[in-house]
C-alpha cells in the first residue's frame, strides 16, 4: 500500500510546475504586433488545436503591450510564448527556445520596411538622416531593429541621426496611419504588416522606401520547469502541423523547426549594441 502512495506521490510531483499547479493547463500567448482582436483570431486556432491534440486546456493570454507580454513570460505566467527574436532572448531567463517559425514567403528569417508617404520626395534609406521616423518600439525586430540594422550598414546611427519616436501601443498599424497621414516623414514596420491598417488609411497613401537586414524568426518557447513530458508533446504537436491546417493559416505560417537559444546570438549582440548607444546619447546627469 506504502509502495503504491509512493508511486501516486511521484506522478503528481513530476507534473507540477514551479508555481506549484499541475500541468492540466497551459497558457498561449502571442506578442502583441497588432490589436488585440487580431492577436486572438491568430492564436485561438493554434489554442484549439494543443487542446485536442494534448488532451489538456490549452487557453489564450492577451498581454497589453510589448512590456506587458515580457514581464508575464519572465514570470513564468504563460506556459507557452509566440515572440519575435529580441523579446525572445529577453525571456529565456523563464523560457526555452523549442522551435521557429517558418513564415510564407521569408522562410526562418524575416525582416523590415521603411514607409514614407506616397509623395514623399525621399528616394533611399540615406535620405532619412535628419528626418522625422516612427519606430514599432525598441523591442520589435520588424519595426526598428531590422531597419536599423540596414541603417547602421550605411552609416546611419538612428538614434543620433534621426527624430525617433515610438508607436502608440507599439502598434504596426499605428506607424502606418502616423506615416499616411504626415504626422512622420517615414516609419519602420514588418515587412508583412504593410497592409494591416488598409483599412484606416487612404488606399496607396504609403509606399515602401526601402527594406531592412534580415533577422531570426520569431520562436516558440516555453516555460523552464514544465515537465520534459507535456514540452515534448507541445513540440511534436507543433511540428506535425500542415501549412494548411486553421493554426498555420492564421498565423500565416508554413512550418515550425527545431531551434536553440544559440540562434539568438545575434539578437544578444543587437541588444548590448543598443544598450551602448542608449547610454552614450543619454544626456549627462545634472
Amino acid at each position: 500500500m506504502r509502495s503504491v502512495f509512493c508511486f501516486a506521490a511521484l506522478v503528481v510531483l513530476m507534473f507540477l510546475t514551479p508555481h506549484g499547479r499541475a500541468a492540466d493547463e497551459l497558457t498561449l500567448s502571442m506578442l502583441p504586433r497588432h490589436a488585440p482582436t487580431e492577436i486572438q483570431r491568430r492564436i485561438e486556432p493554434l489554442a484549439d488545436y494543443l487542446t485536442q491534440a494534448l488532451g489538456i486546456p490549452v487557453t489564450t493570454v492577451l498581454a497589453g503591450d510589448y512590456t506587458d507580454y515580457e514581464q508575464r513570460l519572465r514570470r513564468g505566467d504563460n506556459a507557452i510564448g509566440y515572440q519575435n527574436p529580441l523579446v525572445t532572448v529577453g525571456v529565456l531567463p523563464a523560457h526555452q527556445v523549442r522551435l521557429m517559425a517558418v513564415e510564407e514567403g521569408s522562410g526562418q528569417h524575416y525582416r523590415g520596411i521603411v514607409i514614407v508617404p506616397t509623395g514623399s520626395p525621399l528616394q533611399g534609406l540615406t535620405d532619412l538622416k535628419g528626418r522625422r521616423v516612427m519606430m514599432v518600439g525598441r523591442t520589435s525586430g520588424g519595426g526598428y531593429l531590422s531597419p536599423k540594422l540596414a541603417l547602421t550598414e550605411l552609416g546611419i546611427q538612428v538614434h543620433r541621426d534621426c527624430e525617433l519616436s515610438v508607436a502608440a501601443d507599439n502598434k504596426q498599424e499605428n506607424v502606418l496611419i502616423a506615416v499616411s497621414i504626415g504626422e512622420v516623414e517615414a516609419g519602420f514596420i514588418r515587412e508583412n504588416a504593410l497592409h494591416v491598417a488598409d483599412r484606416f488609411i487612404r488606399r496607396g497613401s504609403v509606399r515602401v522606401l526601402g527594406h531592412g537586414a534580415w533577422l531570426p524568426g520569431w520562436s516558440v518557447t516555453l516555460r523552464r520547469g514544465l515537465p520534459s513530458q507535456v514540452q515534448d508533446e507541445v513540440v511534436r504537436f507543433l511540428k506535425a502541423l500542415r501549412d494548411d491546417s486553421p493554426p498555420m493559416l492564421a498565423l500565416g505560417l508554413n512550418d515550425f523547426v527545431p531551434a536553440a537559444d544559440a540562434d539568438y546570438d545575434v539578437m544578444r549582440r543587437l541588444m548590448a549594441e543598443e544598450a551602448e548607444a542608449s547610454r552614450t546619447s543619454a544626456p549627462p546627469s545634472p
